[in-house]
């Protein structure tokens, strides 16, 4: 687990993917940005500071970006597990209606309607 309580199963694929990708943005940003520093001090060629430290920003910006779209993913991911969730235990509520009632409940729509479909679907097999 992680400190926020995260667990590595907790997100998706395209999630993990792109916090691998801000990682290694970010990792770029340090080294571009420690070869700016350096040129500034007159280790490494003067000319070299400019371009390193813009491209040392513009590698913070994509960082930054990729870990937006990431958290996006993630919370998105977590979303859809949580709503699976509710429905497999509106589901297991809803077992003891009727074949009527739940006929009624699926017409009107929502999270209940999928999980008195589920019902029915499975009474029918």
């Amino acid at each position: 687990m992680t400190p926020t309580g995260e667990t590595r199963a907790d997100i998706g694929e395209r999630a993990r993917r792109l916090r691998t990708v801000s990682r290694a943005l970010l990792a770029l940003t340090a080294f571009l940005g420690l070869a700016g520093i350096t040129a500034l001090r007159g280790t490494l060629p003067r000319e070299l500071a400019s371009p390193a430290l813009y491209l040392a920003a513009a590698s913070a910006l994509a960082a930054g970006l990729s870990g937006y779209r990431g958290h996006r993913a993630a919370l998105e991911d977590r979303e859809r597990a949580s709503h699976r969730a509710m429905v497999i235990l509106v589901a297991a509520q809803l077992a003891r209606q009727d074949d009527e009632t739940l006929s009624g409940i699926v017409r009107r729509g929502g999270p209940a309607a999928e999980a008195a479909a589920m019902v029915l679907a499975g009474r029918k097999k």
